[in-house]
């Protein structure tokens, strides 16, 4: 649907109605003494430069003032008759945002600024050429003067050290004297003058003596060789090792003394590495992790048994037999068991024709005697008949002598 214009004639009034915005909203950060507690943001602008006429002449005019931080968090929220406010606590390191509305009769009209900070960074850098005697440098994008700033020293459970770092230099250094074996947190904590905080950041030193651990597990026997580096001025005992089995979770434990180069036996498998100090006596630590797994190997060669047995030639025609055996070799190689096994092909070829052999020797030899059995019964068979016909033919009187053969 469109709408198109075909005639016009008189004359058209456009009125507005309402008040016109604030104008030339600036804002200077103030301090009265340098000091922290001084520090402010003033604010100021300019009235609105147009009423409609439906608002009474001399009617009054007030500001609604709202300022609030990148969070989102309100800073001040008040109005005013005045064209000009102080915010206390903000510094040119605070990011914010300031809304001004003009109140008048029924109308209201709004304008607002923004300002983008320095920021509450805190960078720490440690140089440490002596291990008890570190260089702290503390860089912060807001001066302390600006902000409540802390660090805190600690070791383990128990607090070091802690103070608030004050002055206008943005660069803060921190020398002091550590005890060895030990490791320290240094922990900056950046706050507003508000003191919300507004960055925290924090670096571990440590002066232990043991600064690296060399190992060796080019064995194949189960063992591995480890040598512990310590510091240029150390005067640790030794150091304690501590191998932890990836599977089991058993631990093998062993103290080395001073740079010694140890060779440790332990069960094949892979292993986590941890390494303490020994100073006069007693365990520091841990001292430093090994940054990889730990594998030993560990080869167990099986044994090889080899006989032979020759039976001598008997008076039957069983062959003689030579039998050869070859025990299987087990090979065990980074961590996983591999069998293997040679078989004498030709001699257990020949085994078993010398076997077959005997077999039908026997069975030969077998026939033999039973044909021998045989032979003799038939003979003895054929006596006794012929015995039998003599005595019939003499038992009977007058009868000529008559030999018949058996047949």
């Amino acid at each position: 649907m469109g709408l198109r214009l075909t005639s016009f004639s008189g004359i058209v009034t456009l009125t507005i109605r309402g008040v016109s915005s604030v104008e030339n909203i600036q804002y200077i950060f103030a301090s009265a003494a340098q000091q922290a507690s001084d520090y402010s943001l003033q604010v100021t602008w300019s009235p609105p430069v147009y009423y409609s006429n439906d608002i009474p002449g001399g009617s009054p005019v007030s500001y609604q003032v709202l300022v609030a931080d990148e969070d989102g968090e309100i800073l001040l929220d008040t109005n005013t008759n005045h064209t000009n406010i102080t915010v206390a606590n903000v510094t040119d390191c605070d990011t914010f945002n300031i809304t001004v509305t003009a109140l008048v009769d029924q109308y209201n009209a709004s304008s607002n600024t923004g300002y983008e900070g320095l920021g509450y960074n805190a960078t720490i850098t440690t140089i440490q050429d002596n291990s008890r005697t570190p260089n702290v440098t503390i860089e912060l994008s807001c001066p302390p003067s600006k902000s409540n700033t802390f660090l805190t020293i600690t070791s383990g459970s128990k607090v070091i050290d802690q103070y608030k770092i004050t002055g206008t230099d943005g660069v803060v250094n921190d020398t002091r004297t550590l005890t060895m074996s030990a490791e320290y947190n240094y922990t900056i904590q950046v706050l507003d003058l508000r003191n919300k905080l507004e960055y925290k950041n924090s670096t571990i030193i440590n002066t232990y003596l043991v600064i690296d651990v060399c190992i060796t597990n080019t064995y194949t026997n189960g063992s591995v060789s480890v040598q512990c580096i310590y510091e240029e001025s150390s005067t640790a005992d030794g150091c304690h090792v501590i191998f932890t089995h990836t599977t089991t979770g058993k631990n093998e434990s062993f103290n080395i003394t001073g740079p010694d180069i140890a060779t440790l036996p332990l069960p094949r498998g892979n292993y986590t590495v941890t390494v303490y100090d020994i100073n006069n006596g007693l365990l520091f630590g841990p001292a430093l992790y090994y940054p990889t797994l730990v594998e030993v190997v560990k080869v167990t060669p099986a044994p090889i048994s080899s006989s032979s047995s020759i039976m001598s030639k008997s008076t039957t025609p069983l062959q003689s037999t030579i039998s050869n055996t070859v025990s299987p070799t087990a090979t065990e190689t980074l961590g996983t068991e591999t069998t293997s096994s040679t078989n004498g092909t030709i001699d257990d070829t020949n085994y078993i024709v010398h076997v077959v052999a005997g077999v039908f020797g026997g069975i030969v030899l077998l026939i033999l005697i039973i044909l021998a059995v045989c032979v003799g019964i038939t003979v003895n068979k054929r006596r006794f008949r012929r015995s039998i016909v003599f005595d019939v033919r003499e038992s009977l009187p007058g009868s000529p002598l008559h030999v018949e053969p058996v047949a």
